[in-house]
């Protein structure tokens, strides 16, 4: 058995001057009115778990009013022991510990990692490629320690080509020079999102099609390493190219690509390959959701999605991760939100916010932990 999150106890963060909140070991539910602080909650919850929020505040708006610190004291247990997390949030640090002893955020995620859905990620389809990028390196950092590490590099050295494509009168053979180091970063991050991006898709499409019966739908990591396409006998092709290649074969893919548009960057001062350029596509009965999709349709794929994450970190690390729902059962339909919980009560702790406790069977609110939220501002 996996850890779960026993308790949290809050001191200064954010509208809580001071809050404690004992959880259930399945499905916890927070309910009160609008702007009483319940995502308030969830945020430290995933902070405790994560060492990052989703909303990427300031340390300063972590803080409670008139003070200088906030913290965050909670438990995780597996039954055969207990360990003692605590964050203590300063303007200028946010500092974590396990048992009294400081530990950095990589320790801390991989204790009890954590997935949060919230309604913005239900735009997930709509939004630009950088966003699902973004998503899915997120992900990939919160499971896999050195991909955080990988992603890094990568940024570091395309903020450098990129600088060096601005300077006047940049000849071929200086951007030569770069192409290699580029090349390297540029490949390691493709191959460790593309492979991430496999394993979800290894999952999302039974997922999808328990949620929709009828329909199926298929997700493929478009690379900039080749032409754009919509045709998915295309993208299948790609697919089978990217997951069989070494990372050695992507390399020379890179060299040779970059090597082809030098006068193309040159002329346009930015790099015009690489994983930055990379999107990852949606597709529900063999045509793009980004397009036809309907909004119900655009939903399920991003429920689909978010499951298929919490089975992913199973795969990796033997244990479900503690879910976090923030206000999203108010924007599925009755369908999407039984197959939303039916699926918690199977596997993973979580925690839902709500202002509508109908949205609930009697059944479902007999079995959680019913919790009411008051502002304590």
């Amino acid at each position: 058995m996996g850890f779960v999150l026993q308790d949290i106890h809050l001191q200064n963060w954010r509208n809580f001057s001071s809050y404690e909140l004992t959880l259930a070991p399945k499905l916890t539910i927070l309910h009160g009115h609008n702007a009483v602080g319940k995502t308030n909650i969830i945020e430290a919850c995933e902070v405790i778990t994560r060492a990052a929020s989703f909303r990427k505040p300031k340390n300063t708006q972590l803080i409670g009013k008139d003070a200088e610190t906030a913290h965050i004291l909670a438990h995780i247990t597996d039954n055969a022991r207990t360990i003692t997390l605590r964050g203590i949030i300063t303007s200028h640090k946010k500092i974590f510990q396990k048992n009294t002893k400081n530990i950095s955020p990589k320790e801390l995620s991989f204790l009890l990692p954590s997935v949060i859905f919230t309604p913005d990620d239900l735009l997930f389809i709509k939004q630009s490629a950088q966003f699902r990028r973004e998503e899915f390196d997120t992900f990939g950092a919160s499971i896999h320690a050195g991909y955080q590490a990988i992603s890094k590099t990568y940024q570091q050295l395309l903020l450098q080509r990129n600088a060096l494509l601005k300077q006047p009168y940049l000849d071929e053979n200086t951007l030569l020079a770069w192409d290699e180091s580029f090349a390297k970063g540029a490949t390691a991050l493709l191959f460790a999102r593309a492979h991430l991006v496999h394993r979800i898709k290894g999952h999302i499409s039974q997922i999808y099609h328990d949620v929709s019966q009828h329909e199926e739908l298929d997700i493929f990591y478009h690379s900039s390493l080749f032409d754009e396409t919509d045709d998915i006998t295309a993208l299948k092709h790609q697919e089978e190219h990217l997951m069989q290649a070494t990372k050695d074969e992507l390399f020379d893919l890179y060299i040779q690509k970059l090597t082809s548009i030098h006068s193309r960057e040159i002329a346009r001062q930015q790099s015009l390959i690489g994983p930055q350029r990379d999107d990852v596509l949606f597709y529900v009965d063999n045509k793009p959701a980004r397009n036809f999709a309907s909004q119900g349709q655009q939903r399920s794929c991003v429920l689909a999605q978010k499951i298929a994450e919490i089975l992913v970190v199973k795969d990796i690390t033997g244990q479900y991760p503690l879910l976090l729902l923030d206000d999203v059962m108010s924007e599925l339909d009755e369908t999407r939100r039984e197959m939303t919980l039916r699926f918690i009560e199977e596997r993973a702790q979580t925690i839902l916010t709500t202002t509508n406790l109908s949205y609930f069977s009697s059944h479902i609110l007999d079995e959680a932990k019913v919790v009411t939220v008051h502002d304590n501002a």
